[in-house]
C-alpha cells in the first residue's frame, strides 16, 4: 500500500502504520479522556478538540524518523529549501495528538511548525460514498491547499474512508492543508498528529 501523491509543489508520503503501532496509538486515542487537552491556534467553536498522547511518542518516532529520512533522499527537501543553518542539528518529535472530530466539526485551513509534519487516520466511522454524495463531493475529505505557478491556488483533496484506518501521511510542515466535515453519523472521527521539528 506504499505510494506517493505528486502534488505541483511537495509530495506527500503515504503509508501504513505497523500493526503493532497502530494498536497501540488506537488505545491511547479510545482513552482520550485521560489525557491533556492541547489548546491551540485552531480551538474554538466547530472545531475538534485535541488532546496530547502520552505514550504513543516512543513507539512512533523511529517509525517517522524513517519515513521522513526517506522523504529527504527522495525529495531533497531540507536541502533545497531549509537553508537556515550553517550545521547539521538533531532532530525530534514534538508530543503527538489526538484531534476528536464530531460530525459537523471541522478543522480550517493551517500549516504547522517544525520541518515534516504528518496525520495518521485512526478511526473513520461513516460510509464514505454517502459522505461524498453529490452535492456534498468535499464532506469528511482532508485537502492539501498550495499555490501554482502562477499564484493561483490549487487543492488535492483525500476522500477519507474506512480503508484509510492505519495509514499515515507525511509532508512538510509549511504544506497548507485542511479538513471538512461529515454528517451522517454521530460517533467521532480519530486522527493523530505531529511534527518533526529541528533541535537547535
Amino acid at each position: 500500500m506504499n505510494s506517493e501523491i505528486t502534488l505541483k509543489t511537495y509530495n506527500v508520503f503515504k503509508r501504513q502504520l505497523p500493526e503493532e503501532i497502530f494498536k497501540f496509538i488506537k488505545k491511547e486515542c479510545n482513552e482520550h479522556q485521560k489525557l491533556e487537552e492541547l489548546e491551540s491556534g485552531l480551538t474554538g467553536t466547530g472545531v475538534p478538540k485535541h488532546y496530547f498522547l502520552e505514550k504513543s511518542k516512543d513507539l512512533l518516532q523511529p517509525f517517522i524518523f524513517k519515513l521522513a529520512k526517506e522523504y529527504e533522499l527522495q525529495n531533497n527537501y531540507l536541502r533545497d529549501n531549509i537553508k537556515v543553518l550553517t550545521d547539521d542539528v538533531p532532530w525530534f518529535l514534538d508530543k503527538p495528538w489526538v484531534n476528536i472530530q464530531k460530525p459537523h466539526q471541522f478543522i480550517p485551513i493551517h500549516n504547522h511548525d517544525g520541518i515534516f509534519s504528518y496525520v495518521i487516520w485512526i478511526s473513520i466511522p461513516y460510509d464514505v460514498e454517502k459522505e461524498c454524495a453529490p452535492p456534498s463531493k468535499h464532506a469528511s475529505c482532508f485537502q492539501f491547499i498550495y499555490p501554482s505557478i502562477t499564484s493561483s491556488f490549487q487543492a488535492h483533496s483525500i476522500r477519507v474512508s474506512k480503508a484509510d484506518e492505519g495509514t499515515i501521511l507525511l509532508f512538510p510542515s509549511l504544506l497548507l492543508h485542511c479538513v471538512y466535515p461529515f454528517y451522517t453519523v454521530k460517533e467521532p472521527r480519530l486522527s493523530v498528529s505531529g511534527n518533526v521539528l529541528l533541535k537547535v
